[in-house]
């Protein structure tokens, strides 16, 4: 007989040209303390993280990029506002005080943001002979638009013809319209988590820059798309690299550990999907190994076997007495009753939670329930790197 199921729910205009890679600014130490371009943060020296608005962080990478050099009041409007504006100047000037009372030790007497009376700001990034700041690289997230490559940590764009740089409100726009995976996001949302809310005019001149440096043709866009009276959406899908397989594997023994002592289940495999096959990388009861891995492991092809075709058909398939399907693939011992769960990453296929049983319908609609609720936990092991910022 299968051993009891354990009662277990789970939870369900362009820029200034970019610096070389090499170069570019992820983290800047200040008089005061460390900007962090990519989280938005400024830590303190006296130990307190302040947040930064998109629109301030925007600021701040700008003057950042001339290394203490000053940079005029119309080059910073165009280049972080989106467009030249007199009705601008003040929102300049107000964002300036706001940054002033995060960064600066007496606001008043600025030390690390500058007024150059006559021209306009400049950002104070290391004291005269100190070693250049350190730069700090982050894990990319590449983002594929036809010919043209962006990595959303960093916003850069590999075009056939170099490399171009996003600003920090185009790539926060980029990246919600990526996080929604083709579906509308509304202009006043965009607007919101760019720091650019109440301003639709300054919202559209993103969208126009962002299609200058994305689309091969901006005026007839292919990827960042207008959807009349709803909002944006994005025709693309971020770039996932898949995992270390060797952390895989870790993975999917931890599963089946728990599956076999937390559940008290006697039989349990998990395939891994190396293109058309499906090959068993861990496992619970008989087929585990003195050192944790697989006796004989078997392989099944997409639509062969019972595991085959709960992949194929991308659905769970529990069957009673598996001397009635043809299906039906012995392995080292003979079940009489199977129950396949595909694990599933946006909709595509990577692997197979796969257990028999002794006695024919052993498995009921809980037994399946649990399962597919331990193969949606068992994807996220196929997902990026937790350390990848999002914004």
């Amino acid at each position: 007989m299968m051993a009891p199921l354990t009662d277990w729910t789970p939870m369900l205009s362009a820029p200034p040209s970019p610096a070389p890679a090499s170069e570019r600014r992820y983290e800047l130490r200040v008089a005061t303390g460390l900007i962090d371009f990519i989280r938005q943060r400024f830590h303190r020296d006296d130990g307190r993280a302040v947040r930064l608005t998109p629109l301030e962080a925007e600021l701040l990478g700008r003057l950042a990029r001339v290394d203490s050099a000053p940079v005029s009041r119309e080059d910073l409007l165009v280049d972080v506002w989106g467009h030249h504006s007199l009705s601008l100047s003040r929102a300049l000037d107000n964002t300036v005080a706001r940054l002033r009372r995060k960064l600066e030790r007496t606001p008043a007497a600025p030390d690390v943001l500058l007024t150059v009376h006559g021209t306009g700001y400049r950002l104070v990034t290391r004291a005269p002979g100190a070693a250049p700041p350190a730069r700090t690289p982050i894990p990319r997230r590449p983002l594929r638009l036809g010919d043209r490559v962006v990595d959303l940590a960093s916003g850069q764009v590999e075009t056939p013809g170099g490399t171009v740089e996003l600003t920090n409100r185009e790539r926060l726009v980029l990246e919600q319209l990526a996080q929604a995976r083709g579906a509308v996001v509304s202009a006043d949302k965009l607007a919101r988590l760019a720091g650019i809310e109440g301003r639709r005019g300054a919202l559209s001149n993103t969208i126009h820059r962002l299609r200058a440096k994305l689309e091969a043709d901006p005026g007839a866009p292919g990827f960042v798309l207008s959807v009349r009276g709803a909002g944006y959406r994005l025709d693309a899908q971020l770039v996932e690299p898949p995992p270390r397989h060797e952390e895989l594997v870790a993975a999917m023994r931890s599963l089946t550990d728990h599956i076999g002592l937390v559940l008290g289940i006697e039989d349990c495999v998990v395939y891994l999907r190396d293109g058309d096959a499906l090959v068993q990388v861990a496992a619970c009861g008989v087929k585990r190994a003195p050192d944790g891995g697989v006796r004989a492991p078997m392989t099944q092809r997409l639509g062969e076997g019972l595991v085959g075709c709960a992949a194929a058909a991308r659905d769970t398939l529990r069957v009673a007495d598996v001397r009635a399907d043809p299906r039906y693939l012995p392995d080292l011992v003979p079940g009489r009753s199977e129950l396949a769960v595909p694990i599933l990453r946006h909709g595509e296929v990577m692997g197979v939670i796969d257990s028999e049983a002794a006695t024919p319908d052993a498995f009921t609609t809980r037994h399946a329930r649990v399962f597919l609720s331990l193969a949606t936990f068992a994807s996220a092991a196929f997902a990026p790197p937790l350390g990848a910022p999002h914004g």
